[in-house]
């Protein structure tokens, strides 16, 4: 055996082996033209994950805001549908996809440290679209996972209650404070906070900690001026309805996360709300701000 072959002995024996795939859309049919909008990555022990390769900013660029909501829709239902496959012991190559113009490439095997690893190794060779952050916590990604549900949620009690456009954004000047405290939505007795769970990393709650701290102050002010709020905070995971493209292993982190969230607020008698879609929060929020 020479070096070589012994070098790639090692990194067989002491990785972990699994295989990928991209999967495309194809805009136009039989056009040839295809984006990458998913990778596909299975272990030989059958944990899997799938990773959006195409994020909704990279679609409202490339298609506008009228046709990008569709095709957003399309990569959700797609992946979906392979991680209903996959949860019932299917292999990559067993799987079906529902959709016209969506299609697996070539399914390819690699060594890598982790899942993760191969994840990112179908990226860097198959998906020139996505943002590389594959695991890790980004600031960028986590605010603009905030602004994405804020937007939402905002949109969704507009078309309930036109009415409440103001109570978006608005400041309480809190004991001790001169400019006052921003929250995301205010309206009479009632005070609302915004978070979410980033998809690049399922165990961040770096925004929801901030968020709750506030409520808990305006908690402490009503105390002294015998006002009475109610207080939520409403935490959005829209990615991840019925845990769609989720593995065993992250689907716990974000189990426990939601936990986590849910018990940090209760504890300081804020009720939490948290919902996969932005039309759910809304009704919650409509109702709640009487």
């Amino acid at each position: 055996m020479n070096a070589l072959e012994k070098l790639i002995k090692e990194k067989i024996d002491t990785g972990y082996g699994g295989s990928w795939s991209p999967v495309y859309f194809e805009p136009i049919a039989k056009s040839g033209e295809r984006i990458t909008v998913a990778i596909v990555a299975q272990g030989a022990d059958s944990e899997y994950h799938i990773h959006r390769a195409a994020s909704h900013k990279v679609l409202k660029c490339m298609y506008g805001i009228e046709v990008s909501p569709g095709i957003d829709q399309m990569i959700q239902m797609t992946m979906k549908a392979i991680n209903i496959q996959l949860e019932a012991g299917r292999e990559i190559h067993e799987c079906v996809l529902p959709l016209t113009g969506m299609s697996f490439g070539k399914i390819k095997k690699t060594v890598a440290p982790n899942l993760e690893g191969i994840i990112k190794i179908g990226i860097q060779s198959a998906s020139s679209l996505s943002s590389m952050d594959v695991t890790l916590e980004k600031g960028d990604d986590i605010k603009e996972s905030m602004e994405t549900w804020r937007t939402m949620v905002k949109s969704s009690v507009l078309s309930i209650n036109s009415t409440l456009e103001d109570c978006f954004k608005k400041k309480l000047k809190l004991s001790g404070s001169q400019k006052g405290t921003p929250f995301d939505f205010v309206k009479d007795g009632y005070v609302c906070n915004f978070a979410t769970i980033p998809p690049s990393n399922l165990g961040s709650n770096t925004g929801f900690k901030s968020k709750v701290f506030d409520l808990e102050s305006v908690q402490r002010v009503t105390e002294n001026d015998g006002n009475i709020y109610r207080l939520d905070m409403v935490i959005g995971i829209p990615y991840a309805e019925d845990s769609t493209g989720l593995g065993v292993k992250a689907r716990s982190k974000l189990i426990e996360n939601m936990n986590f969230m849910r018990q940090q607020a209760e504890d300081r008698q804020i009720g939490c709300f948290i919902s996969h879609n932005a039309e759910d929060a809304a009704q919650y929020i409509v109702q709640r701000a009487g």
